[in-house]
């Protein structure tokens, strides 16, 4: 609720305002209107240094309209509702005083006078209060608005006719005498699958609710696999590899007319998916599609090892087995992931065949083929070996030490470099290098740098046209460098 503005009261105007003693004496209308006119003219009159709070006169009003769920003691709710500061005779801040809910979305609204920043013009105003300062205001609550179904969305299926103008059982309304008005349907067309938002409103005679927005979905459904191969003697409902989704991808409760597989050959098959939505009607969605299921005779197996892709190992053994030149799934063992999305399936080749599948431990990431020699920092200490689901082994490789490696991966997000069958080691602890055997001179000029291999400076320098012996050249920090020392390097920019 606004604040007045500070006022200034002279003595004689407070004088003015101790109307205590004629307040118990005041009882008629006249007399009312004689205490009106004295609070009028302290707060126009000249030279009293008085500014009024302008606002609505909540003597004025008889009934107010307050939006759906507003709760009628909430300040910015009655101002927003009435247009203005709430106050007495445009001069005085009113306030709530109390509220008589009648559970209907109907009431009363007591104001009394809101004296907490009038200072001194407010005790003296405290007198007559009881007699011209309050204010009985009767509300309503404007009607809120949903689909029938208590929801801001309404699912329907595409091609179900339904009216949003003209059918009034779509909606809900908390006022049951008030009527839905259909504002805009958002382009809506039930006969075209799509998500459409509608503007709505609630409408009681002069009592209208906030303009409202919901939401129509028009599904429409897709079937995978409706069209199968399964072998003779099998168990149709476990063979059935069917799914579908409607258009906001809910998968629908699918379910299929009985296929005979002890007969071998072609079926025609209907499947029935229920949506998990309910209509316009209250009554579930439902889709109809139709497929053919191909019973044949088993001709073809397929033996498939699994290899770790880290190990080498193999780690599981499967058989398939089906038709020739029927397609199907592979799946990787328990706890592993298959290395290529293309192992997923197989086309099944008539009598008996093998194939080796790399798997990889869920979690862990593939390992790459590198080429290269690394080694371990000079004044590092010896450096811990893991093994490649990144657990430390109990061996180590020694400080200032070179190794082969053929691979490279990354286990928990850090980068590891395989030093042997089932060993690797941290990137962060080692450097690649290439071997070098052969003599550099460094540049004319001013001395040139030396650095550590973890890229610090050292305190020596190299003479500008020295020739010096190198063995390694590193990618130290982003600057290829060589190796002049057990742990010193110059930058290749300052040799030649």
């Amino acid at each position: 609720m606004k604040k007045s503005k500070s006022i200034l009261v002279t003595s004689a105007v407070v004088a003015s305002l101790a109307l205590g003693t004629v307040s118990t004496a005041v009882t008629s209308q006249t007399s009312q209107a004689s205490i009106i006119d004295n609070i009028q003219n302290i707060f126009s009159g000249a030279g009293s240094g008085i500014s009024t709070t302008g606002g609505i006169d909540v003597k004025s009003l008889k009934t107010i309209t307050l939006p759906a769920g507003a709760d009628p003691n909430d300040s910015t709710t009655i101002e927003a509702a009435i247009g203005g500061t709430p106050t007495f005779y445009g001069m005085i801040p009113a306030k709530v005083t109390s509220v008589d809910d009648k559970g209907d979305g109907t009431g009363t609204i007591h104001f009394g006078p809101d004296f907490s920043n009038l200072g001194t013009i407010g005790t003296a105003l405290q007198g007559i209060s009881g007699i011209v300062l309050k204010a009985d205001v009767d509300y309503k609550t404007a009607s809120s608005i949903t689909f029938a179904n208590g929801a801001t969305s309404l699912n329907t299926k595409k091609g179900d006719k339904i009216s949003l103008k003209d059918d009034p059982s779509l909606y809900k309304m908390s006022d049951p005498n008030a009527n839905a008005t259909l504002i805009s349907d958002g382009g809506f067309n039930y006969a075209y699958p799509g998500t459409y938002s509608i503007t709505v409103q609630a409408v009681n005679g002069s009592t209208k609710s906030e303009e409202t927005t919901l939401t129509v979905n028009v599904l429409e459904a897709t079937i995978q696999n409706a069209n199968q191969t399964v072998l003779q003697g099998s168990d149709w409902s476990s063979s059935n590899k069917a799914t579908a989704q409607d258009s906001l991808g809910q998968a629908l409760d699918l379910t299929s007319s009985n296929v005979n597989t002890s007969k071998v050959g072609s079926q025609n098959v209907t499947y029935t998916g229920v949506d998990p939505s309910l209509g316009a009607d209250g009554e579930p969605i439902t889709f109809t599609f139709t497929g053919t299921v191909n019973v044949v005779k088993a001709d073809a197996n397929l033996t498939v090892n699994f290899q770790d892709a880290s190990t080498s190992q193999i780690v599981d053994t499967t058989t398939l087995t089906g038709a020739s030149g029927q397609s199907v799934d592979i799946t990787a063992p328990s706890g592993y992931d298959l290395v290529n999305s293309s192992d997923s399936s197989v086309t099944l080749q008539k009598g008996s065949n093998a194939k080796t599948v790399q798997v990889i431990k869920s979690g862990s990431s593939v390992a790459t083929p590198f080429s290269g020699t690394i080694a371990t920092f000079p004044n590092g200490g010896v450096v811990p070996l893991y093994n490649g689901e990144g657990t430390q082994s109990t061996r180590s490789l020694g400080a200032d030490s070179a190794w082969q490696s053929d691979q490279t991966k990354t286990i928990n997000g850090e980068k590891y470099y395989r030093v042997s069958t089932d060993e690797w080691v941290k990137a962060s602890q080692v450097y690649e290098y290439s071997g070098q055997s052969r003599s550099i001179t460094t540049n004319s000029g001013a001395v040139k740098a030396l650095y550590a291999t973890d890229g610090s400076r050292s305190n020596r320098s190299l003479a500008p046209g020295s020739a010096w012996f190198t063995d390694k050249l590193a990618n130290i920090n982003g600057t290829q460098m060589y190796r002049v020392s057990t742990n010193e390097w110059v930058a290749a920019s300052d040799v030649n």
